[in-house]
């Protein structure tokens, strides 16, 4: 199904709702500015369902598409809608709308297996092909073969959405994704295709190839050229909150760039020099040249310091940005009118030579080089500047490699047989891995003792049985620490060792609990003994 070029996602909710009503599974291709993100689940809401949940690759895309749906529907994130990402959530009883990473909800499937707590699914970005997407792409699969095989109504249509009534549907949301191959995986799956709703944008390619050494430098001379030759053209007047949004409606283009950087250093070092740059272009260059404000964004910045990135740039200033791949997709930042992309990205790959996963800067593919285009013309007319010729471009991969196929799989095969799925090999995978990549992880498993000789979840599970409370996970972890702590200091890392358990995450939790209990102590909020 192919929608009309002027649409949005929420224009074509009908036609949406309509494919749901007759299939579990729906894929929607729905390019950037369609709205995918952030109106599928209040479409799913409108509809009937009780409790949604979307997963993202990042944490970042989950805690800000959070945010936004919260304003759009004027409450505060952590009641109606929330997050959940690792380390940090922000959840009630009341929350309908979750933005999860697809790793917090793998391992939330180890508990319940048929996700039965949450009526609807989106899996968004699906084109990333993270490991743990692939993973759900096999649970859920597997959840819909086995319920049509009890169903004696086999092929009908599903029953229609309803509240609490366990998962029903899953949507596969994608900008770019191979969707021919995913409608056949999924049971014959109808395709939605929705266009996005953008300004025009124009793209360069660089004349010769740049080499890998001089990006950077490539990237921050081409920021002061576009600082200098394009003023700002913000509408005069116009101050805070307002914001680039509202000169995108008024037809104004916006101002700030975004740089796109294979990780955090990197990132660090190009923003020192580009703030040492403009201090010298300030004192030599014409007086009239605006400042920058210059901000990083990358997955360990805390939510504050990403934020950051969303508020509009002071009046007469211009903001620079930049960012890991975590701004590919999912986020929009206001403002942004010149996208620069050097082409590489920085990626986990497995060393089997060395037995230990790397990270490699490697080109990035011509999915992810759209993605990255797709950031500008969001709220006005963009350019993107790529740092690498048509030629290059032409080379590139169509997709970048899956990361099934390129990392370590003992933790998915361990979470996989906590799960219950002990057979691994023989799951049905979107891009099945390697047989000697399983191989290898199963051997490194029993090696490790995680596994015994028949493949089974050995001391951890015994463990986890032993010390589990019906007063849920927190409960559970804290008979585990005071377990853990009655060990005498010499023998705890072969208790840990016998028992399945990290020894440093046990360690790491003590000094948190010596530090609060020295903090408490000194506010005078405890026995000091």
């Amino acid at each position: 199904m192919d929608v009309g070029s002027a649409s949005t996602m929420m224009a074509h909710s009908r036609t949406i709702l309509d494919a749901l009503s007759t299939h579990e599974v729906l894929i929607i291709v729905g390019e950037t500015g369609s709205g995918k993100t952030t109106q599928l689940p209040q479409l799913l809401l409108s509809a009937g369902c009780a409790r949604v949940v979307v997963t993202q690759p990042r944490r970042v895309a989950a805690i800000a598409a959070a945010r936004r749906v919260s304003e759009e529907r004027g409450g505060v994130v952590g009641s109606e809608v929330g997050y959940a990402v690792r380390f940090d959530q922000a959840c009630s009883s009341a929350t309908r709308i979750t933005f999860m990473t697809d790793g917090v909800l793998l391992r939330q499937a180890v508990a319940t297996p048929e996700l039965e707590q949450f009526d609807a699914l989106v899996l968004d970005e699906a084109h990333e092909r993270s490991l743990n997407t692939d993973v759900l792409f096999c649970l859920v699969k597997r959840m819909l073969a086995s319920r049509r095989e009890r169903s004696s109504i086999g092929l009908s249509p599903p029953a229609p959405l309803r509240a609490s009534g366990g998962l029903q549907r899953v949507l596969i949301a994608s900008a770019t994704l191979d969707t021919a191959k995913l409608a056949r995986y999924f049971f014959d799956a109808p395709v939605l295709h929705v266009p996005g709703r953008r300004f025009p944008v124009s793209v360069l390619h660089a004349a010769e190839p740049t080499s890998s050494h001089a990006l950077v430098d490539a990237a921050l001379e081409l920021v002061l050229r576009l600082h200098v030759e394009r003023p700002l053209r913000r509408a005069a007047g116009c101050e805070g909150d307002r914001g680039v949004d509202e000169f995108a409606e008024r037809g104004v283009a916006a101002d700030d760039v975004l740089v796109f950087c294979t990780g955090q250093e990197e990132i660090a070092t190009a923003a020192h020099a580009l703030t040492a740059l403009e201090a010298q272009l300030r004192e030599d260059g014409p007086a009239a040249v605006a400042p920058l404000l210059v901000l990083p964004l990358h997955a360990t910045l805390s939510v504050e310091e990403q934020q950051r990135v969303f508020a509009p740039a002071p009046l007469g200033s211009r903001k620079v940005v930049f960012a890991t791949n975590v701004a590919e997709t999912s986020l929009t930042i206001p403002g942004i009118g010149f996208v620069i992309d050097p082409g590489f990205v920085k990626e986990k790959r497995y060393d089997h030579e060395r037995g230990m996963e790397v990270l490699t800067v490697v080109p990035i593919a011509k999915s992810a080089a759209t993605q990255r285009a797709g950031r500008a013309g969001r709220t006005a007319p963009g350019h993107v500047y790529r740092l690498y010729t048509e030629a290059q471009w032409a080379k590139m991969d169509v997709e970048q490699l899956p990361e099934v196929a390129r990392t370590n799989l003992a933790h998915v095969v361990l979470q996989l047989k906590a799960i219950g799925l002990h057979d691994v090999a023989s799951l049905e995978w979107l891009d099945p891995p390697e047989p000697l990549a399983l191989r290898r992880a199963l051997r490194l498993l029993f090696l490790l003792g995680a596994l015994d000789v028949d493949e089974v979840l050995k001391a951890a599970e015994a463990t986890r049985e032993r010390l589990e409370s019906p007063d849920g996970d927190h409960i559970s972890l804290l008979h585990l620490f005071d377990e853990w702590s009655a060990v005498a200091p010499g023998a705890r890392t072969d208790w840990c060792h016998a028992h399945g358990v990290r020894a440093r995450v046990l360690r790491t939790a003590s000094d948190v609990q010596r530090q609060l209990l020295q903090l408490l102590r000194g506010a005078g909020m405890c026995d000091p003994q």
